[in-house]
């Protein structure tokens, strides 16, 4: 399987939008306000629809090859303002897509300073201690 970056299209929009709400929903922060609760599901696509229509937000996507339509997994970032607001790897049968330089290749050429969403995910990766966690910054 060889993998490429392509920049999102328009046919990407409900699988980045579902794949956000739901891997979000494990995290900490929205088990503790409620994730099962419909105010996080509206509120949270809400937020990914209005950070997917603002011209400084690029969506990167990673996918096969040979068929452009397989996703495995994709990015939303500001590059000029440095932040990162979630990258997303699909969970393969056997875990080969994850920790296999996926999200890295998502963000190449990307100086990172701040990301806007953490996931328990963040407590187990090599996260640079030059990132700042900044909720707000996805905020419009």
């Amino acid at each position: 399987m060889s993998i490429v970056i392509r920049p999102g299209e328009p046919e990407d929009v409900n699988l980045i939008i579902d794949s956000w709400v739901k891997s979000f929903a494990e995290s900490a922060i929205v088990r503790a306000i409620g994730a099962s609760t419909g105010a996080y599901r509206i509120g949270q696509r809400r937020l990914i629809a209005a950070l997917l229509r603002k011209p400084e937000v690029e969506v990167r996507v990673a996918c096969d090859a040979s068929d452009p339509t397989i996703v495995f997994g994709w990015a939303c970032l500001e590059p000029a303002e440095g932040t990162l607001h979630y990258v997303y790897v699909k969970r393969g049968g056997d875990g080969e897509l994850r920790r296999n330089g996926v999200a890295k290749a998502l963000l190449g050429g990307v100086e990172i300073v701040r990301y806007t969403h953490r996931t328990n995910l963040c407590a187990h990766l090599p996260i640079p201690r030059w990132w700042q966690f900044d909720p707000y910054a996805g905020w419009l």
